[in-house]
């Protein structure tokens, strides 16, 4: 006589893997109007960019629009963003690149997103910078990068080089992934994701969610720059992100990238249309870090407590 005994568990991200990767798991936008699933204040947003035209590279297929946002506080960009700038534009030379100021974020609140009004008001200017990054990515979509980020691989080439991956809605990657115990007198989190290069189609769920959260976040009164330079980070920077996308993933696919953390930092996570890089992606040069890898952008730490000097601007 044979027994056979069944036991069920939470899938881990590299379980997902293979069952989840391909089409139909992805978030689509086939028509005018994409659903971001689950919310009130950002649910519907209509898609204002028509799709890029075939390259003639070799590139994979993708529905987020051909455009580069990026912001600074008005018109007049600091010198050291020039060579950074230089490097999108020549990887992409057709890539529409579009700068928004304080002014156009602030407009943009007003217009699209009242219901954010009462936090804007609340926050410090670096704040201000990220909540207009998401905002921008989700009412129009398309590729967000610092001004202080240089393009080391064209973004048409991004999915072909990264695992041959196929229409992703949704970019982001690890910024450091660490097992030491002191590791909040570092980072936000003990797994981080970089939100210094985000790419995403317009009304993205995990957008969505993100600025919910950033709403609650300030109606709730929690700490942010105002109160403590440090909570910036928890209450619009990588902290709130990455807790954003991580929530997203654990509604929609019942995993956890916290099970295997060195894992996920090595090899990063695709389900359905998000791609979460490794750090060599979009975080090579964090912490000092240089994996071995394929290296999508740079990220020089210019205007932070990182200082870099021109040489290091130059190794785009």
């Amino acid at each position: 006589m044979c027994f056979f005994f069944f036991f069920f568990k939470q899938k881990t991200a590299y379980e997902m893997l293979r069952s989840l990767v391909g089409s139909e798991m992805c978030i689509r936008d086939r028509g005018t109007v994409i659903i971001a699933f689950g919310l009130t204040a950002f649910t519907m947003i209509t898609h204002p960019f028509p799709n890029r035209r075939a390259s003639e590279s070799p590139v994979l297929r993708t529905d987020i629009p051909y455009v580069l946002h990026r912001t600074w506080k008005d018109k007049n960009l600091p010198a050291w963003a020039t060579i950074p700038a230089q490097s999108w534009r020549l990887k992409n030379p057709r890539l529409q690149i579009v700068l928004h100021t304080d002014a156009d974020i602030e407009a943009l609140v007003r217009s699209k997103y009242p219901v954010l009004k009462p936090a804007y008001d609340q926050m410090l200017p670096i704040e201000r910078g990220d909540l207009g990054r998401y905002l921008i990515l989700h009412q129009h979509g398309g590729y967000y990068a610092d001004l202080d980020v240089s393009c080391t691989l064209p973004v048409e080439q991004w999915g072909l080089k990264d695992r041959n991956l196929a229409n992703v809605q949704f970019w982001t990657g690890v910024e450091k992934g660490t097992l030491r115990i002191d590791w909040y007198d570092h980072f936000a989190r003990r797994l981080q994701l970089v939100q210094w290069t985000i790419a995403a189609v317009p009304g993205h769920p995990i957008l969505g969610l993100l600025l919910e959260m950033i709403r609650e976040h300030f109606d709730h009164g929690k700490p942010s720059g105002r109160s403590h330079p440090k909570a910036v980070v928890n209450a619009t920077g990588p902290g709130i992100f990455t807790d954003a996308v991580f929530r997203w993933l654990e509604q929609q696919y019942n995993v956890s990238l916290l099970d295997d953390i060195p894992a996920t930092a090595a090899r990063g996570f695709h389900a359905g249309g998000v791609r979460v890089l490794p750090q060599v992606g979009f975080g090579y040069g964090s912490a000092g870090e240089e994996p071995e890898g394929t290296v999508l952008v740079r990220h020089h730490f210019q205007g932070s407590w990182k200082k870099p000097t021109q040489d290091r601007l130059r190794r785009v």
